[in-house]
């Protein structure tokens, strides 16, 4: 199929105007019944009595100078008006089929990059290119340009029928800091510092992806990721000289994204990674599955960043609440709490994999858009 390339400036096939300025407190005097469209297309910015168009005759398409660069279609024969936050394009040519015309436009949206810092204005606008298929004889094909259009449109509806999808599952996820509170009855509260021994420091920087690479083993090194079984910086070998290994604790991302996770078995950590090793005393008292959760119910309601690093001075001063029953620490409630939390993590793990095979999906969908022709 061939095409051929026209820009919107081109007063042989399209006429663009920007309309004139409407104060919404003028409206009352001004009321009629002819809609007046402004920076949203789709809803009327109200109704007045007067046009700024003298005629109907063409298909127009309305977009917006402000925002996000919407776009909607006027039949001929259709009274209406806009403001200086709306332009118009009005198609001149019978052979150039409105449908695909937005299709087009919807297809360079993020090319063109249109937003309130670079302004979708008339002059802007008039230098916009769109590709029109065309027949044998060079001449616009317009059966080939509404099945492309008819096309786009039900990738369009499937795009957003997946966007729903994801919307609805980000409404039903669960957050943590919400619910523990909840759940707790009497408790005591500890300072992570009083909990955890945190003169046991990590490795330095002379732990090294390379330097693993140069020893492979089988211990996991693992780094500063948000994914709990990811060893960024692969296995090493066992009891090398001057590294560090631990066992069976908590540990903590300092730096990069956060984390938090209890780690079973032998297994060694980045410089950018504490481990979180529960005191002597307390071993008996507190479970690491429960302090675990424990900890991030707090550091989620105020989350530590790149440039609010949670690093051990801030991480000892966050306050654990901790379940008693009596004069002791409550076991069992740690351990139901614990399991409601493990049985949330899977739902919204769960949840966070349908939305990325959603999002993969709208991504197939945008591109088969983008090469439809």
């Amino acid at each position: 199929m061939k095409y051929c390339e026209i820009v919107l400036g081109d007063k042989q096939y399209f006429k663009l105007e920007i309309g004139k300025r409407v104060l919404r407190n003028k409206l009352p005097s001004i009321a009629g019944n002819i809609p007046v469209f402004s920076a949203n297309v789709f809803e009327p910015f109200g109704f007045i009595d007067k046009s700024n168009f003298t005629s109907f005759d063409y298909d127009v398409i309305l977009w917006g100078i402000d925002g996000n660069f919407d776009l909607n279609h006027i039949q001929p024969n259709t009274s209406f008006a806009t403001t200086d936050h709306c332009g118009t394009i009005t198609i001149l040519s019978k052979n150039i089929e409105p449908s695909y015309l937005i299709y087009q436009l919807y297809l360079l949206k993020e090319t063109l990059s249109f937003d309130r810092n670079f302004r979708a204005s008339l002059s802007n606008m008039k230098r916009v290119k769109i590709t029109i298929p065309i027949d044998l004889q060079g001449k616009f094909n317009l059966e080939q340009q509404k099945c492309l259009a008819e096309k786009y449109k039900l990738l369009t509806y499937k795009k957003n029928e997946l966007y729903s999808q994801i919307k609805e599952l980000n409404a039903h996820e669960i957050s943590i800091p919400y619910f523990i509170d909840d759940m707790l009855e009497t408790f005591t509260t500890k300072l992570v510092k009083e909990i955890c021994d945190l003169s046991i420091t990590t490795n330095n920087s002379f732990l090294t992806r390379d330097f693993v690479l140069n020893n492979p083993g089988k211990i996991p090194v693992f780094g500063a990721s948000k994914f709990f079984d990811e060893t960024g910086y692969g296995y090493l070998q066992d009891n090398l000289e001057n590294i560090k290994y631990f066992s069976d604790c908590l540990t903590w991302n300092i730096d990069g994204s956060i984390g938090l996770f209890y780690r079973e078995g032998r297994f060694s950590l980045s410089e950018k990674v504490i481990p979180l090793v529960i005191r002597d005393e307390f071993t008996s008292q507190i479970t690491n599955e429960y302090l675990k959760y424990a900890i991030l119910s707090e550091v989620m309601k105020k989350p530590f960043s790149f440039t609010h690093k949670g690093g051990k001075s801030r991480l000892g001063d966050i306050i654990v609440k901790i379940p008693v029953c009596g004069d002791k620490t409550d076991l069992k409630k740690q351990n139901e709490i614990s399991k409601y939390c493990e049985n949330v993590d899977k739902k919204n793990e769960q949840s966070n994999a349908l939305k990325n095979n959603l999002l993969d999906n709208i991504n197939g969908i945008l591109k088969k858009q983008v090469v439809l022709y």
